[in-house]
């Protein structure tokens, strides 16, 4: 369906569920409505909201393509800027390739040399067939990098064989050299081809984006309808009228939050350490980004440290310990006093229908310390099943999944583990990829970077985390949670 046809369908759809409601609220002046009557009310306006959301996101899309169609026209009437002529027509062979036109695969040269093992990237499992290794991988990331530097800094520095590399190579175009004068902000994006290795970092370094549901957000707010009672079967008389029960939804609202790393790098940039660079880059940016997500899954508070996210543990002390089926209350007030039941109880409160694919959520010390030493306690464990353990932590065939946000030590109160479906519980808003800067004008933590011959790097995202299903005092949700005494 075309843009304008979808445009138009949705507008009927609202203006549909708009006279539908109308129509109840109508019947509601003249009599009290019942509670199936209000239920549906509530379910057209959510369904108004969500239909005007996506109407929304659709006329962004058309707004931003415009403008992208303005601004390609514009570069084909206007010169290149004379700073940007002077980086690509300085030397032969500075300019970029014609479109259709292919070249020769490059290589890395010698003098490009790497210091230490690439692990911030992998290799494309066809790196035979035309994809790329690791190191080529971190090789390319460095040079969008140094280029990016060029860009931001032109008074500092000039990788002109960088940025002749980007150009020639696809990795960096007139959008990204535009820097700050893009007024969408795209010309700041990470290039899309890195994309896939910085999330596998975020991923491969936390866990909020393994466990929770990842959702991509077109517009600064999302919002999802949330089953959260169904319906009820009874037994009709003969004779009499049937008992009817409705669906119940309410709503899970994701509002994207910019999360930004800010840190200094030596000055003392160069092409020949352009791997070394890159692998570099790229680990520190994603292992910083996921900390601070898994800390907003486990330990954010609503504050502004949190991006004013709620996390997990915020939402366990909304209801009882002791007395919420899912928040349970160990033996004794430290690791050592806990025993394997106050585990199996915690299993056993888990509902069925969160049981398949749930995960254990721990630190590594809590597992190796608590868990493991329980379960060698039950008996019956050989050697070789206490080898796999370790390569593949399980208890009692529920896999584990580590975080050292999650308590690292024994303590007299506090959630020791987590289980359940997270994803169930958990919503985690996705609004844009990682964005790259670099200045040497700024001042970091009242530092001069200029005096003290330092650059900043700064990269950002925008995320949300809602955790809406936590359980309540009466019933436990997909997620159930251990605490000591």
């Amino acid at each position: 369906m075309k843009r304008t046809e979808k445009m138009t369908d949705l507008q009927n759809q609202r203006h549909a569920a708009i006279e539908a409601a109308d129509a109840l609220l109508a019947a509601g002046k003249n009599e009290s409505l019942t509670p199936a009557e209000t239920a549906d009310i509530d379910q057209k306006l959510a369904l108004v909201d969500d239909l005007g959301n996506q109407i929304s996101a659709l006329a962004e899309q058309d707004s931003q393509m415009a403008a992208a169609a303005a601004r390609l026209d514009a570069q084909r009437k206007a010169p290149i800027d004379a700073a940007i002529a002077g980086i690509v027509n300085r030397g032969s062979g500075m300019s970029a390739m014609p479109p259709g036109q292919t070249k020769e695969r490059w290589t890395i040269p010698a003098t490009a040399r790497r210091h230490s093992k690439v692990t911030a990237f992998i290799d494309d499992k066809n790196a035979n067939s035309g994809g790329y290794t690791a190191e080529e991988k971190a090789y390319r990331f460095g040079q969008y990098a140094l280029a990016k530097a060029s860009v931001d800094m032109p008074g500092t520095y000039r990788f002109e064989n960088s940025t002749k590399f980007c150009r020639e190579n696809g990795i960096m175009n007139a959008t990204h050299l535009e820097g700050a004068g893009d007024s969408t902000g795209s010309g700041l994006f990470v290039p899309e081809e890195f994309g896939t290795d910085l999330i596998r970092l975020r991923e491969e370094f936390g866990v909020a984006r393994q466990l929770c549901k990842v959702l991509p957000m077109s517009s600064d707010t999302r919002t999802d309808p949330r089953w959260s009672s169904g319906l009820t079967a009874y037994f009709t008389g003969e004779g009499s009228a049937a008992t009817s029960s409705s669906l119940v939804h309410d709503q899970v609202r994701l509002t994207a939050k910019k999360m930004t790393v800010l840190s200094t790098y030596s000055s003392e940039l160069s092409e020949d350490a352009v791997i070394d660079f890159g692998s570099t880059l790229a680990s520190e940016m994603a292992y910083a980004s996921a900390l601070k997500e898994d800390q907003c899954l486990i330990d954010g508070d609503g504050t502004s440290t949190y991006g004013h996210i709620r996390g997990l543990k915020s939402q366990f002390a909304t209801t009882t310990i002791g007395t919420a089926p899912g928040y349970r209350d160990a033996t004794g007030t430290t690791w050592g006093a806990i025993v394997i039941t106050d585990i199996t109880t915690l299993i056993s409160v888990v509902p069925v229908y969160a049981q398949q694919g749930m995960k254990f959520l721990c630190s590594s010390q809590f597992y190796y310390q608590v868990m493991v030493p329980l379960l060698n306690a039950a008996g019956g464990v050989t050697g070789t099943e206490l080898q796999e353990g370790f390569r593949r932590p399980m208890f009692q065939g529920i896999p584990v999944m580590f975080s050292q946000v999650m308590p690292i030590a024994t303590a007299t109160s506090g959630i020791m583990v987590m289980l359940g479906r997270f994803d169930l519980s958990t919503s985690f808003g996705d609004r844009r990829k990682m964005t790259l800067e670099f200045s040497k004008e700024a001042y970091v933590d009242s530092v001069s970077l200029f005096t003290n011959d330092l650059i900043a790097v700064k990269s950002s995202q925008r995320i949300d985390i809602n955790v809406h299903s936590i359980g309540s005092n009466t019933v436990a949700g997909p997620v159930v949670a251990l605490a000591t005494a």
